[in-house]
C-alpha cells in the first residue's frame, strides 16, 4: 500500500510539475507600430537601439515615442531578457542619462498588453511590445519572437 501512495504523490508531483511549467509558457512578444507606420519590419538589433536609445528616430526621420510595459509584467521580462538581452537596471541606467543630458525622454510606461495596443492604436509614430496573443488588426507587427 505504501508503493502504491508513493506511485500516486510522484505522479501527482509530476502532473504539478507539468501545470506549472505550461502556465510560466509564454506566447511570444510582438513589437508593434501604428498600422500607418512607414515601419514594415525591424531587426532585434534595430529594437534594442531604439529601446536603449541610442536610435532616436526612424529612417525617414521622423521621432518614435517609445512605449512599455510596467516592470513586473511577464511580457516585459521577457521582451528584456529575449530581445534586449540586457537587464532593467543598465536599460534604465541609459535613459536616466539620456533624460538628465536632455537627449531624450524614456519610453512611456503603460500597465498592460490592452493598454499598450490602445495607445500604439491611436498614436502614429509609436512603439511598443505585447505577447503575441493580443495582437489584432488594430496595430502592425514589426517583429515577432516566438
Amino acid at each position: 500500500m505504501f508503493k502504491l501512495n508513493k506511485k500516486i504523490i510522484f505522479g501527482m508531483l509530476l502532473s504539478f510539475v507539468a501545470l506549472s511549467t505550461s502556465s510560466h509558457a509564454y506566447s511570444g512578444v510582438a513589437v508593434i507600430v501604428n498600422p500607418g507606420s512607414s515601419i514594415e519590419t525591424l531587426s532585434s538589433k534595430k529594437i534594442v537601439r531604439f529601446y536603449t536609445a541610442k536610435e532616436l528616430t526612424q529612417d525617414d526621420g521622423k521621432s518614435i515615442v517609445l512605449v512599455e510595459q510596467s516592470p513586473g509584467q511577464p511580457t516585459r521580462d521577457t521582451f528584456y531578457q529575449d530581445v534586449l538581452k540586457k537587464s532593467e537596471s543598465a536599460v534604465k541606467r541609459r535613459w536616466t542619462k539620456m533624460l538628465f543630458t536632455g537627449k531624450a525622454t524614456p519610453p512611456i510606461i503603460l500597465t498592460n498588453d490592452a493598454d499598450v495596443k490602445q495607445y500604439i492604436a491611436s498614436n502614429p509614430g509609436s512603439m511598443g511590445y505585447i505577447s503575441t496573443s493580443s495582437v489584432d488588426d488594430t496595430v502592425k507587427v514589426v517583429y515577432e519572437l516566438q
